[in-house]
């Protein structure tokens, strides 16, 4: 059913006929630039596939894993783990967008779901949700816009470690509201720059020096699994 009155399912997977590769034209395994690793983050991770390395993306009863965990790669960086992108797959102007999945905890863990424009620019971006692992009982939620918005907020929802929940953002000309479980968390107006199609990434990054998250240390678990039970999107 949907999530809210007047939606309309637009996009849905459920990981039955799951597609990734490198270039699409299901979901691709890497930034739309073509990116593996934001330097910019200083992230730790390589953004792998079973085309260039390890395969960091498992399927089994119906759940994706992302898992993340030192190994081999290109770009000789401490772990490996995995990204999805729908640009190939599913971009939208506006809409409610979620996300079931069950977070990693352990210091230096970095998942995310986010939106960025389909044109390649930044900004803007809006982020339904991003979390540090050593703190599973927060999420961070907000935009990157250069017309206004907040990024990075806090919100206390609970431990994301110990099952599925649900994290979504209704993006509306006028207003974007964030939800977890059903229950709205925060909002705030529509910046300007956010009037074009979006496409979505979910991934696991591993944080480095320097990075938001920081690196892993003894107590990180290694592997460390994003566990995803669906995504979806509705339109109005």
């Amino acid at each position: 059913a949907p999530p809210l009155p007047g939606l309309h399912l637009t996009f849905s997977e459920t990981f039955t006929r799951f597609r990734v590769s490198a270039d699409g034209p299901g979901w691709m395994s890497r930034g739309a630039q073509g990116w593996r690793t934001l330097g910019s983050n200083h992230e730790a991770q390589f953004y792998s596939d079973a085309s260039v390395g390890i395969d960091p993306f498992r399927v089994q009863d119906g759940i994706l894993t992302i898992t993340a965990a030192p190994g081999p790669n290109p770009q000789g960086l401490p772990f490996v783990s995995g990204l999805l992108n729908s640009l190939r797959l599913h971009t939208q102007l506006y809409g409610y967008f979620e996300i079931t999945a069950r977070l990693p905890a352990g210091r230096g863990l970095w998942p995310a779901f986010w939106l960025l424009p389909a044109d390649l620019s930044w900004p803007p971006e809006i982020d339904v949700f991003e979390q540090l692992g050593n703190d599973p009982t927060t999420i961070f939620v907000g935009t990157h816009s250069s017309a206004g918005g907040r990024s990075a907020v806090p919100v206390r929802v609970g431990n994301t470690a110990a099952g599925f929940h649900v994290y979504a953002v209704d993006w509306q000309a006028d207003r974007i509201a964030w939800y977890f479980d059903g229950r709205q968390i925060f909002t705030e107006p529509t910046p300007g720059d956010l009037h074009q199609p979006l496409y979505m990434i979910v991934n696991l990054a591993v944080g480095g020096i320097g990075s938001w998250p920081g690196p892993p240390d003894a107590t990180t678990p290694m592997p460390a699994e994003l566990r995803v039970r669906r995504i979806r999107v509705f339109g109005r």
